[in-house]
């Protein structure tokens, strides 16, 4: 399944068509499955146009968005002919992004979660909760970080370049959290971002 972005410098130069264009020759392909909107910078709604033109075409399979808060995507709902598939923003159990998950989800727009372990200095993985949950279903705090958002109903993204640890992101789908076990992990909602902040672009 082959994703890929159009970057914020691509979007404020106004070249989204031609940036489109050069993903499709530097990936050696004629078919992208999910091309995404990376940030809402200055000239997204041209950018959005742009991806509802190659997707009319049938050489996207699906477009989205990324980083979007609340009142872009309601700014994008006004002139978008095509509905946003997937909104790809940070999200952990220190940010849960809940008013966003709980919009998407009411507008038919699929969330995927980037950081879902709260990134390499996050404290995540560290939280007694977590390590608790982890030691009593026999698993690592990853795998329970990551379960916890499956059953949210998100796309997780854990990024690894270890073999052991990609292999191990994988094996979340033989078990489950409790109801207990889920309330007990969105109690550690603190709206702690570790990301740029989407409201305040300063790249």
């Amino acid at each position: 399944f082959l994703t890929t972005k159009l970057l914020h410098a691509d979007i404020r130069a106004g070249r989204a068509a031609q940036a489109i264009e050069e993903s499709f020759s530097l990936l050696k392909t004629d078919h992208i499955d999910l091309f995404l909107i990376h940030w809402p910078v200055e000239g997204w709604q041209a950018a959005w146009r742009a991806l509802e033109a190659c997707y009319g075409q049938g050489r996207l399979g699906a477009i989205g968005v990324s980083n979007f808060q609340i009142h872009h995507l309601e700014e994008l709902m006004q002139f978008a002919q095509v509905r946003p598939a997937v909104n790809q923003f940070e999200c952990h159990p220190y940010l849960q992004q809940r008013p966003l998950l709980d919009y998407c989800t009411a507008a038919g727009i699929q969330c995927e979660a980037y950081s879902p372990l709260g990134g390499p200095t996050g404290g995540v993985l560290q939280d007694p909760v977590i390590r608790g949950l982890a030691e009593k279903k026999r698993r690592s705090p990853a795998q329970i970080a990551l379960r916890w958002q499956l059953q949210r109903g998100l796309v997780v993204l854990p990024k690894s370049v270890r073999q052991e640890r990609i292999v191990s992101n994988f094996q979340i789908f033989d078990f489950a959290l409790t109801e207990d076990e889920m309330a007990q992990v969105d109690a550690l909602d603190c709206g702690r971002r570790y990301g740029r902040d989407p409201d305040h672009i300063d790249f």
